[in-house]
């Protein structure tokens, strides 16, 4: 996986993008996922989860890539996890 992660977290890094904002965007991307599961378009609430999940990824790269690794970070992106499952388990509920 790093070789599709390395360049964009590479690219992330030297934009000055902090990984916390990143970790923010995946909750934007799972309450889309949590909405097209609401409207049982499954295609695409699967590719914004898949996205969502892409996010988590490179948060957690960018962190050790620019020297941003810090414990709130670490409990920022744990937290936020739950949040995208807790959005995504509501669209099937709803």
């Amino acid at each position: 996986m790093k070789y599709i992660t390395g360049p964009i977290v590479k690219l992330l890094s030297k934009l000055g993008i902090h990984p916390n904002y990143i970790t923010s965007f995946s909750v934007i991307t799972s309450l889309v996922a949590g909405y097209f599961i609401y409207v049982s378009d499954f295609l695409l609430a699967t590719i914004f989860i898949v996205i969502s999940v892409f996010i988590d990824v490179l948060d957690g790269g960018v962190a050790r890539y620019s020297g941003k690794v810090t414990k709130f970070g670490n409990y920022f992106d744990a937290m936020v996890d739950k949040y995208v499952e807790v959005i995504i388990y509501l669209g099937f509920a709803l």
